[in-house]
């Protein structure tokens, strides 16, 4: 998945680290650590919208379903 981040005008520049928590679903838990953001810490500028890439590693015993988590 892929996720726009981007300051309001005349904002910043900021920079962010992100995490992500356990994500929850009919068949238990799937880690945080099964979570991968790419870049974690980036620093954002207004005008020039950023790009991070969130992907999950979920282990083969996982039922399948809908996940949900939060990212911060």
């Amino acid at each position: 998945m892929l996720l726009d981040l981007a300051l309001e005008p005349g904002e910043g520049p900021v920079t962010v680290t992100l995490s992500a928590g356990d994500m929850v679903g009919p068949g238990g838990r799937i880690p945080a650590g099964a979570v991968h953001i790419s870049p974690a810490s980036l620093t954002l500028r207004s005008g020039a919208p950023a790009e991070v890439e969130v992907a999950v590693s979920a282990p083969a015993d996982a039922a399948p379903g809908r996940y949900a988590g939060t990212l911060s």
